[in-house]
């Protein structure tokens, strides 16, 4: 279970430098290009056209859409009776916890879900995962984690959480953007 490399290439930037004196300090912020973030380097992120200091603000993570094999890691259904997954994500910023709305019966879930801004240090940990929602105890189906986050995942906008070997194709989509 690994993390795969940034799968967003652009998203949305907000917030900026205001030049010298600004969030960069004592010199200007040194220029980038929002339509490629890889432009920065160090850890630094592409915020209004400046590198910015990646750490020591908030973003905002939205799990987007997954993707989950017509059976388990075992080979059985997911659920008695031949059902298929109902899926949710638990998605943990240095141990807050947020969870997606239960999407029922689908192997393409799409949540879309949001988090409110999270404050993400340089020694920030995530983590990624996946579930069946079942009675009387749901089944994790996969996770993936990171401690520390990789600069690669902020600047590049997203990753994906891929499933072990036992479910050729599992994966779900998070993105992230600063605040």
């Amino acid at each position: 279970m690994t993390f795969r490399p940034p799968f967003l290439i652009a998203f949305a930037l907000v917030a900026g430098c205001s030049g010298e004196d600004g969030p960069c300090g004592e010199e200007a912020c040194a220029p980038c290009m929002a339509s490629n973030p890889f432009s920065c380097s160090g850890d630094t992120i592409c915020v209004a056209d400046a590198c910015v200091p990646a750490f020591g603000r908030s973003y905002v993570f939205t799990v987007t859409t997954g993707t989950l094999p017509q059976v388990d890691g075992t080979g059985a259904s997911w659920d008695e009776g031949g059902g298929l997954p109902d899926v949710f994500v638990t998605l943990t910023v240095n141990g807050a916890v947020f969870t997606t709305p239960v999407v029922v019966d689908s192997v393409t879930p799409a949540w879309n879900f949001a988090t409110p801004p999270v404050p993400v240090p340089a020694d920030t940990a995530l983590r990624i995962a996946v579930y069946d929602d079942d009675e009387p105890m749901d089944t994790q189906a996969w996770a993936c984690s990171t401690d520390p986050v990789a600069i690669e995942f902020l600047r590049g906008g997203g990753l994906g959480c891929s499933g072990p070997g036992s479910l050729p194709g599992a994966r779900v989509n998070v993105t992230v953007r600063p605040e």
